[in-house]
């Protein structure tokens, strides 16, 4: 694998920690949090760039029918759509962020737990295999674990 290859795919794995980091840090601590979002969207930022340049030479056709046909052979349906999911993905989380950084919320940390989780059971876990699989499981646990460790009725009984 080629250094830019291995940089587009890289840099989503640096992104998926990320997020999953920042949620597990978003109730204790929320500069934390801040940070793994930022290093996060960067890495996002990053695979975006990296993949419409090394793998579909800056083609959205190619991007869209390379996506379809991935999607084909795991759905069984021809689909594209995957890569506009990826793109409204990172808006939410690019507005997600600048609000973070002015000290506010726009979404209910849940509602981004379960986005992330989302984005990641079926990049990484759905649509991938081998170690990539691994490590989407690994990250899907941990925010699990991180999901029900910061819940308020952790702990109490009815």
């Amino acid at each position: 694998m080629l250094l830019p290859e291995f940089l587009a795919r890289g840099s989503v794995w640096v992104a998926m920690a990320g997020w999953t980091v920042g949620c597990i840090a978003d109730r204790r601590s929320a500069v934390a949090a801040r940070f793994a979002f930022l290093l996060a969207w960067v890495a996002f930022a990053v695979h975006i760039v990296l993949t419409f340049d090394v793998f579909y030479n800056w083609s959205w056709a190619k991007g869209w029918d390379e996506t379809a046909r991935i999607t084909a052979e795991v759905t069984g349906l021809a689909s594209g759509i995957g890569l506009i999911v990826n793109f409204l993905f990172f808006a939410v989380l690019s507005i997600d962020l600048w609000f973070r950084w002015r000290g506010r919320r726009w979404i209910h940390s849940l509602a981004l737990l379960i986005l992330i989780a989302f984005m990641i059971l079926n990049g990484a876990v759905i649509f991938a295999d081998g170690p990539v699989r691994w490590f989407g499981c690994i990250l899907l646990i941990a925010l699990l674990i991180g999901a029900i460790r910061r819940s308020p009725s952790v702990g109490k009984l009815g």
